[in-house]
């Protein structure tokens, strides 16, 4: 059963205190999309490895060790991830 929109805000103001101020204060504005189209391929795959890795594991830990795997991925470059051949990529696994 989806909850309606309404029923979430309702949720998290109270949670909040009441506070709408507040509450909206913790919200995000929506990137320009030029500036969206202008991040590099390989900051996207990075950013969604790491949020795919961190499923599961402390947030802290991946945090920590994260620069590690940006250099042995080839900081995510796509084009160069694209050249290595399976064995490469299952020695990291």
């Amino acid at each position: 059963m989806a909850i309606s929109f309404e029923r979430l805000y309702e949720a998290a103001l109270r949670h909040h205190g009441g506070d709408s101020e507040q509450l909206e204060s913790l919200l995000t504005t929506a990137s320009d999309p030029k500036d969206l189209a202008a991040i590099p391929d390989a900051r996207w795959l990075s950013a969604a490895s790491k949020a795919v890795f961190s499923a599961g594991f402390n947030w802290g830990v991946v945090a920590k060790k994260w620069p590690a795997h940006e250099e042995a991925f080839a900081k995510f470059d796509p084009n160069v991830l694209l050249g290595w051949p399976d064995e490469r990529l299952d020695e990291l696994v």
